[in-house]
């Protein structure tokens, strides 16, 4: 039994806990807050869990924004609404829930929990629609942890910070013995930390290309392996990580790549974008960003980034482009779509692309017509002169810039630059294109 000071920080906690469960329950209503054009602070993990009632989830692990301001019983109350909770207190002093709307009733308590209780669990009746303390047992109720830490302070009291991972259990026996460690509560068994991968999880939640991103065999066997050590009250810290390091890899490319560290600051939202739709590849688990790209290579990314059908011919466009080259159908599928041509029947695949090149091709891929403005660049006289019109009309429509005045026509392409300019002619690109 607690001491009357650990009861009283039980009860800050299970208040705490609860009113979590509003900031998550109805996304909409927090989602509609967020469109008062108010910047948010920051951002934290957040998750409710019933895994003591062998419920799995109330809420998956999911990204929430804050604002200035707020805290926790502010959350509760503009989130899910005063018709889903019970409470006592106030917003701003002593805010305490007693109960949150849940009608799950049928409870499935693991074995590590059952053989310490002194009586058997109490059942909740049939259209009962709270869940809350006392259900289950004597000790039960609502339980936080904010970064693997049960917090002192009530919701009232509780100011989010970004990069929080904040994890609300229920704990159906021992005040939080069945579920964490704390100074009120030595654990059932050893408990793992799994906020690194509860927050992965959540990144992959929130992210307005998860469907996109499951649609990989792997992506979506390390997901689902990650759920359910998630939801394994008793799995090793061991298994944690390892869940952690097959999934991140795949669905965080900084992880993915040794050098992801090397791309320059300019391009890292490009880079990420075209790595996580797949447009982008690397090798041996490089990136190589600062590398020169080829113009087979730029062939293939901007057909992927276009999202172009792949030809299905079987003869080749260019002489130095055979059927046994990984860029065949690239290569053939930008030459039946008019961005690309050779040079007295060939291509050149492996040659480095240039600038001026990069931009021809450009031009044509988005159908860009009519005069344009001369150039102004110092070395304007060494474009050559059957790319002048193309770089006028691809440094007009912003798809290619300078640096100090200069444009540099001849200079190669690195691959990061590569991927920035083929996303800004994904922009730009037009559905009434021939090719679309």
């Amino acid at each position: 039994m607690l001491s009357m000071r650990g009861k009283k920080s039980l009860s800050t906690l299970l208040s705490l806990g609860i009113a979590a469960l509003g900031i998550t329950a109805n996304m909409g209503a927090y989602a509609a807050a967020a469109d008062t054009g108010t910047a948010p602070v920051g951002k934290v993990t957040l998750s409710v869990e019933k895994f003591t009632l062998g419920q799995g989830y109330y809420l998956e692990p999911i990204q929430v924004p804050f604002y200035q301001g707020e805290n926790g019983a502010n959350l509760l109350l503009r989130a899910i609404g005063e018709g889903n909770l019970r409470y006592q207190g106030t917003a701003a002093s002593g805010f305490y829930m007693t109960a949150v709307k849940d009608s799950t009733v049928e409870a499935t308590i693991p074995a590590y929990i059952q053989t310490r209780m002194e009586e058997k669990p109490t059942a909740r009746e049939a259209g009962d629609e709270w869940l809350g303390e006392l259900d289950y047992s004597k000790m039960a109720g609502w339980l936080s942890v904010v970064n693997n830490v049960p917090p002192e302070v009530g919701p009232s009291d509780y100011h989010p910070q970004d990069g929080d991972v904040i994890r609300y259990q229920f704990s159906v026996y021992g005040y939080g013995s069945d579920i964490t460690t704390s100074q009120w509560a030595e654990g059932y068994v050893p408990f793992a930390d799994k906020d690194d991968l509860t927050a992965l999880v959540a990144s992959i939640n929130s992210s307005s290309s998860k469907e996109e991103k499951l649609k990989k065999p792997d992506v979506k066997s390390a997901y689902e392996n990650a759920y359910s050590v998630l939801e394994n009250l008793e799995s090793t810290q061991a298994s944690v990580d390892a869940a952690y390091n097959r999934l991140a890899p795949l669905v965080d490319w900084k992880k993915a790549f040794a050098d992801a560290g090397s791309v320059s600051g300019w391009a890292l939202s490009a880079v990420e974008t075209a790595v996580d739709k797949g447009y982008l590849q690397g090798s041996e688990g490089k990136l190589n960003p600062q590398a020169t790209i080829t113009r087979a290579e730029f062939a293939k990314l901007l057909v992927n980034v276009l999202g172009l059908p792949l030809s299905a011919s079987t003869s080749s466009s260019f002489k130095d482009v055979p059927k046994d080259k990984w860029y065949f159908s690239y290569v053939n599928t930008a030459s039946e779509a008019g961005f690309i041509s050779g040079y007295n029947g060939e291509f050149h695949p492996n040659d480095t692309i240039t600038r001026e090149q990069m931009a021809s091709i450009l031009v044509k891929a988005l159908g860009l017509k009519g005069a344009s403005a001369g150039l102004t660049f110092k070395d304007s006289q060494d474009v050559s002169a059957w790319a002048k019109s193309d770089v006028e009309k691809a440094v007009a429509a912003k798809l290619l810039q300078g640096q100090g005045n200069l444009f540099n026509p001849q200079g190669e392409v690195t691959r990061e630059m590569a991927t920035v300019v083929a996303l800004r002619a994904y922009q730009s690109y037009p559905s009434s294109h021939p090719a679309a």
